[in-house]
């Protein structure tokens, strides 16, 4: 996402940009992601829109609404995908190169446990449903997989809570959110859940990132973990019966 709203932000001066505004708008760029995660990508997008307009480096009738970048953010989003599904495929790729450490083990043992599992994205409802069923852990979320349909007002991550807890039937201190963005965290706590906190290095996948450990906290997570490694301790933490795997 950053290259891509870099480029829609400089417009045709990309390349020809002085290296202290590319830094400073790379800096912008970088904070609106951070601070936007887990939020619908055409809500990002009309965020897109916003820094567009107010760096100014492109014309204003050549600006495009959200649905516009979206579509752009979406194509080559495709690509990478695809090119990443190829690698699976042949092996030049697994599972773990894909997902935070020690979670699709943590999800398991969930299941095992007989933990009802909900899946909430703000990815395309379809994109998340491939990308789970290719990953091999679609078949762990019994309570269902959702994703965003593009309208801001049915936000997937609100529709799933409030069909969980309309389940629950009132029993609140029995669901637990974990997420890496501050919209499941807000949504979680303000409904009396038990919010995790997932503030993972995203491209090794594995360590703590600081900074979305703060963002998370500020959000009202209860708890931080910087991945699944320590799956055991979390376990215990949890007061779950059993082991995890």
């Amino acid at each position: 996402m950053e290259p891509m709203m870099l480029r829609s932000i400089f417009g045709g001066e990309y390349a020809e940009i002085d290296s202290a505004v590319l830094q400073r708008v790379t800096r912008r760029v970088k904070k609106f992601i951070d601070k936007t995660t887990g939020i619908q990508t055409i809500e990002q997008m009309q965020g897109l829109v916003e820094l567009v307009e107010e760096f100014a480096f492109v014309p204003k009738e050549r600006i495009l609404d959200a649905a516009g970048y979206k579509h752009i953010f979406n194509v080559e989003l495709k690509a990478l995908v695809n090119e990443r599904m190829r690698k699976l495929t042949k092996g030049e790729l697994d599972v773990a190169d894909f997902t935070v450490k020690g979670a699709v083990p943590f999800l398991t043992s969930l299941a095992n446990l007989g933990v009802k599992l909900y899946l909430a994205s703000g990815t395309d409802d379809a994109d998340a449903k491939e990308e789970a069923q290719c990953l091999g852990y679609a078949h762990l979320f019994n309570g269902g997989l959702y994703g965003s349909v593009g309208d801001v007002s049915k936000d997937a991550k609100k529709i799933v809570l409030e069909r969980i807890l309309s389940e629950l039937g009132g029993a609140y201190d029995q669901l637990a959110m974990f997420g890496d963005g501050p919209v499941e965290m807000r949504e979680t706590v303000k409904r009396g859940s038990y919010a995790v906190g997932i503030a993972s290095d995203e491209v090794r996948r594995f360590g703590l990132n600081l900074e979305k450990r703060a963002r998370l906290i500020c959000s009202g997570a209860k708890a931080i973990v910087p991945d699944f490694s320590q799956r055991d301790v979390l376990w215990k933490f949890l007061r779950l019966p059993g082991t995890v795997l």
